[in-house]
């Protein structure tokens, strides 16, 4: 009896150290669902002395919404959610633990940097986490929860997550925050997850309630598969044959994304970096899809955070083998000398790199400009696109017509009375007469031209075929 009363005393103690994060997990997971693992493993702080009773961090299994997860999550009330090399070696466990079960793996963060206490050992720990991260990448999905802070190497650990949430006051740097701030001569606020969203491609998604988290958590998991083995179909109940009327009129990204999806649902990530880029996962046909569509009305070109923005999530769903389809209206590469400056090439061979590497179905819509690059990386059948449709209005060029008109009639331009309406229409001639999709059928290049209310059952047609392939 002693014996029980003492794993009674060491459990409570445990439990009152961890109150608040118990709080939050049971208001993202289902009710009686974590099955802890570690839960008495204890570090010591080398400093002090100090125990870390559970070395400030909870891991195991539970289920979201049924789906199943492994998980940890940081306790910040214990040494301020400082790493340990015992923190690490829990964590690392409980990673491995998630990709031999093949199933997803949740990641939440609250910690303001390591136990200096430690000394070097807590940066091993540091490299053991993130080598075992980098061993699952791609075989299980993982997801990442910055619920308070991601400070020192945490943040870093966050880029090897395939989705991240974060709440919007949470604060994400490799530095200190305030050190941060203080050496830009700026707020600390200019380190919060809402000014990091709108700035990289580091935060999936925002969260303000624990209660929008699980339901975006829920929605996620939904589509994603539980491991990188091949996606089946579900159960779908929209019309693969539903027409869209309304995108003979308008096209837009939203358009096309809900005329698409079934029942018009779709899952949108990083929607406030480079808004020229979206992209989404929804179900097509009951097939988890990844779709990439452009924004006009935010940018005509796309920029080097667009391409950043893409090639991450490029290389995010090829690597679980989840089918791609592009919708592309865009102008190409956004002229811009400080993008030059910043690795613009490198980033733009990149992307074309993880396309030409994977190995995933890849469908790809012209439906309006499809200019240089944004042909080349986004539509052709050379570079990887399984199957490529172009609509009746869609345009397809090496150069923008503005650009071929001066190339092409720059005399006829010089003898006009009237330059600029003689540009407007020489634009309309190259496009409509150079740059149609009809010529670029006949090169083979363009499988078939549809009209724009037929997307979806043409798309479903295609892809339904190449998965079954």
């Amino acid at each position: 009896m002693d014996k029980i009363k003492t794993l009674d005393l060491n459990s409570d103690i445990i439990k009152k150290a961890s109150a608040k994060i118990r709080s939050f997990l049971d208001e993202i997971i289902d009710e009686n669902s974590l099955v802890e693992t570690d839960v008495f493993l204890a570090g010591r702080n080398f400093l002090d002395g100090t125990e870390a009773l559970g070395e400030g961090v909870i891991t195991g299994y539970a289920a979201i919404n049924d789906n199943p997860v492994y998980l940890f999550a940081q306790n910040s009330e214990v040494l301020s959610g400082g790493l340990s090399k015992a923190q690490a070696d829990k964590i690392t466990k409980n990673i491995y633990s998630a990709e031999k079960a093949g199933v997803p793996f949740i990641s939440i963060i609250d910690s303001a940097g390591a136990r200096i206490g430690e000394g070097i050992s807590v940066g091993e720990g540091y490299s053991k986490i993130i080598k075992a991260a980098n061993d699952i990448s791609g075989c299980v999905p993982h997801i990442a929860i910055v619920k308070g802070n991601a400070v020192g190497m945490m943040s870093v650990y966050l880029k090897l997550a395939d989705f991240v949430f974060a709440a919007e006051d949470a604060k994400l740097s490799v530095n200190s925050p305030v050190v941060v701030a203080a050496a830009s001569k700026a707020k600390p606020e200019a380190m919060s997850a809402k000014a990091i969203s709108e700035n990289t491609n580091n935060i999936s998604c925002l969260y303000k309630t624990n209660a929008e988290l699980k339901e975006k958590l829920a929605e996620l998991l939904e589509l994603l598969p539980s491991n990188d083995g091949y996606i089946a179909a579900g159960d779908y109940s929209d019309d693969i044959n539903r027409e869209a009327p309304e995108l003979n009129e308008n096209a837009s990204a939203e358009s096309l994304f809900t005329s698409v999806a079934d029942g018009g649902k779709y899952f949108e990530v990083y929607k406030d970096f480079a808004k020229e880029v979206k992209c989404a996962l929804a179900k097509v046909a009951g097939i988890t899809t990844a779709f990439i569509a452009f924004d006009k009305n935010a940018n005509k070109f796309i920029t080097l955070n667009g391409i950043k923005k893409a090639s991450r999530f490029i290389y995010t769903v090829s690597s679980f083998n989840i089918p791609q389809i592009n919708f592309v209206d865009n102008k190409g590469i956004e002229p811009s000398l400080s993008d030059e400056y910043n690795g613009l090439a490198e980033s733009a061979s990149e992307l074309m790199t993880n396309v030409a590497l994977s190995e995933n179905v890849k469908i790809s819509v012209i439906t309006g400009n499809a200019i240089g690059y944004a042909y080349s990386a986004f539509a052709s059948k050379n570079i990887g696109y399984d199957y490529t449709f172009a609509t009746v209005d869609a345009v397809i060029s090496p150069v923008n017509p503005e650009v071929a008109t001066v190339l092409l009639y720059d005399e006829e331009l010089k003898k006009s009375a009237e330059p600029v309406k003689k540009r407007e229409e020489l634009n309309k001639k190259y496009a409509e007469e150079s740059a149609n999709p009809y010529i670029a059928a006949k090169g083979g290049y363009v499988d078939n031209i549809i009209e724009p209310s037929l997307i979806r059952p043409y798309v479903i047609s295609v892809l339904l075929m190449l998965v079954n392939a």
